[in-house]
């Protein structure tokens, strides 16, 4: 584990502000794509399980939604990443919000479509979860 990861792993554990372990968890979570440590990712992964989330409002969720379906996807449950991947986008076009979020879950749509069922079929698939605004753009897969 790098010296970065560790910090923010440790942030993770014990900091009492719940929207900072947030943001650790998503920069860990970023990390962890660079890093391919299926085991790290785990371990983050319940670790944000404990982040306590009653006093989140909608945007917290859907990004704590974004960090748990890329770390689902780096601890290998390929298939827990995308349906929380297509929640989590579901979730904000149901609010109709078009931000770099959404871009990033329809992008992991596509990728674990790929790795699931092969390149052939993923963009059929990732465009099938799509929202019209990321078909106009062109954004799936």
């Amino acid at each position: 584990m790098t010296e970065p990861a560790a910090a923010l792993k440790t942030i993770m554990e014990t900091c009492p502000h719940a929207p900072t372990r947030l943001r650790a968890a998503l920069a860990a979570a970023q990390m962890g794509t660079l890093l391919r440590d299926g085991t790290l990712a785990g371990e983050l992964l319940a670790l944000t399980d404990a982040i306590p989330v009653n006093d989140f409002d909608a945007d917290q969720h859907d990004a704590l939604g974004l960090v748990r379906a890329r770390l689902l996807y780096q601890a290998g449950d390929l298939e827990g990443s995308f349906e929380l991947a297509r929640a989590t986008l579901q979730r904000l076009d149901d609010r109709h919000i078009v931000n770099t979020m959404a871009v990033q879950l329809q992008a992991g749509l596509g990728v674990s479509s790929s790795q699931m069922y092969g390149e052939s079929d993923a963009v059929n698939d990732a465009l099938k979860g799509a929202t019209p605004w990321t078909k106009k753009v062109g954004v799936a897969a």
